[in-house]
């Protein structure tokens, strides 16, 4: 059965809703955003917080009815200014009005798009809101009066004065920050790291999404010169810390190291394949494939997939006469010694990490997957 926009089923007996939902519904669209943003404002004012996420969540259901992106950018442009409105609690370990604030983080990052030129102004603006929400104490100077701006203060950062930012809040920042496209070369990130007050946790999401996608066109064996190489754009920009250059060298070390790891782990995989040992059950830690590959999340540096496709025969070299099929028991004894080996590699690593195995092909044809997790 269908229902209203405002989600009232036709047959209810609740008369309030009947009506409210009759005259809503033949409003122009105008009218209904309007009222419903009155509405919100005294929502809002009543701390219902449940009440105020639903109402901007039904004003987000009409704009994407509307199907106009500038309408759209000027609704999260709106959130983001009535943002400062909401009440917040004194008491830190007890805030208020959360789900609303948290839904509206989740509409900013919208706006920050890195690479999309042609509304740059709005990206900048979206960013500083993050910055504002996410170290609203930063900004605030003895040496200026409430009134005054401080230098390079946006409208965002001088709203934020006097409040608090709570981990939950921090923490849903970070993750849509690095949930973010941020495929850009390096100088496209420094005008980012070149904002004001950027929080030194911005800092670090910046460069290590930086990495993460510059990695897919680094030769991974030389990443730490490839990094040397972009040296100069950091040192050259009037970004006020070095603080990037310090990060950049760290993860490229760390990767590095990470990188030479993991093809240790596939070769130790490897080695006695061709050994007649390897084909009994038992016998031999040697992983028989066809294919041993790897692929790294670009989303986490501490994630790892390896997928390993088994051979439906033993290839030439090591085919006996008797037995040149690759047998369904020999295929389990491969995904056996595949989780040996990485269960070892794990025990070495000094940080968690994540391991998916994937094992596909050979006579059972399998498709398998196995999580391995220490994070």
């Amino acid at each position: 059965m269908e229902t209203t926009v405002l989600g009232t089923n036709p047959k209810s007996d609740n008369v309030a809703e009947l009506v409210a939902s009759h005259l809503f519904t033949n409003l122009p669209t105008t009218e209904q955003i309007n009222e419903l943003k009155t509405l919100f404002n005294s929502t809002i004012a009543m701390c219902n917080d449940k009440g105020a996420k639903k109402i901007i969540e039904l004003m987000s259901k009409i704009y994407l009815s509307i199907n106009d992106k500038e309408s759209t950018i000027g609704f999260r442009k709106w959130l983001r200014e009535v943002y400062w409105e909401i009440p917040v609690s004194g008491n830190e370990n007890r805030p208020i009005m959360v789900k609303t604030q948290l839904w509206i983080l989740d509409q900013a990052i919208n706006d920050w798009n890195p690479k999309d030129r042609g509304n740059h102004q709005i990206s900048v603006e979206a960013f500083r809101f993050l910055i504002a929400v996410y170290n609203p104490m930063h900004t605030y100077d003895d040496r200026y009066t409430r009134q005054e701006r401080i230098p390079d203060e946006s409208d965002h950062e001088w709203k934020a004065r006097g409040r608090t930012a709570s981990d939950t809040k921090k923490s849903r920042i970070k993750s849509l920050l690095m949930q973010q496209n941020v495929n850009f070369p390096p100088e496209e990130i420094i005008k980012w790291l070149e904002q004001p007050h950027l929080p030194s946790d911005f800092e670090e999401i910046l460069i290590m999404a930086w990495f993460r996608n510059r990695r897919s066109i680094w030769d991974k064996r030389n990443i730490i010169a490839s990094t040397q190489a972009a040296e100069p754009l950091f040192k050259d920009s009037h970004y006020p810390s070095h603080n990037a250059l310090s990060l950049m060298r760290l993860y490229a070390e760390s990767i590095s190291r990470r990188e030479r790891s993991i093809e240790l782990l596939i070769q130790t995989m490897k080695n006695g394949e061709h050994n007649p040992r390897a084909r009994q059950i038992g016998k031999s830690r040697a992983v028989i494939a066809k294919e041993i590959s790897y692929a790294t999340n670009n989303t986490a540096l501490n994630e790892l997939t390896i997928t390993i496709i088994l051979p439906d025969h033993f290839n030439r070299q090591s085919e006996v006469p008797d037995h040149k099929v690759f047998s369904k028991a020999l295929c389990h004894e491969m995904i056996k010694r595949a989780q040996d080996h990485i269960t070892e590699w794990l025990k070495r690593q000094s940080t968690g990490q994540a391991v998916k195995l994937i094992v596909r092909g050979g006579p059972a044809n399998l498709n398998i997957e196995e999580s391995f997790n220490t994070i």
